[in-house]
């Protein structure tokens, strides 16, 4: 379970990304045998799927006195890819281009060679 998350974007004018910044506190429970786990998937692959040349990412896995937590509904990526998708709809308003246009400059693209 993730218990709060940071998301912070950079963009031009054109929607190019420049920046992204995540910070995610997780619950891992009394116990933490999923802690690392979740946190590199839920911090490295919500990150992955966008073109940026600067990228940040600090995970936390918090020990509390709760049911340990685990594998459950994607590795604590659904909440972050909410986090991160909200921060994107929200360039296009704050810069003044199109959704679509920053759809397309920040999709990960095969590596070429």
């Amino acid at each position: 379970m993730v218990l709060g998350d940071d998301v912070k974007a950079g963009a031009r004018r054109d929607g190019t990304l420049t920046a992204l910044e995540l910070r995610v506190v997780s619950n891992t429970g009394a116990y933490g045998n999923h802690g690392p786990a979740v946190m590199f998937h839920a911090c490295g692959e919500s990150l992955s799927v966008y073109r940026c040349p600067n990228k940040k990412a600090d995970g936390y896995a918090v020990y509390t006195h709760t049911v340990p937590a685990g594998a459950f509904r994607g590795y604590g990526l659904g909440q972050v890819v909410f986090a991160m998708e909200s921060v994107l709809d929200e360039l296009p308003a704050a810069s003044a281009s199109i959704r679509s246009c920053c759809a397309s400059a920040t999709s990960s693209a095969p590596a070429s060679r």
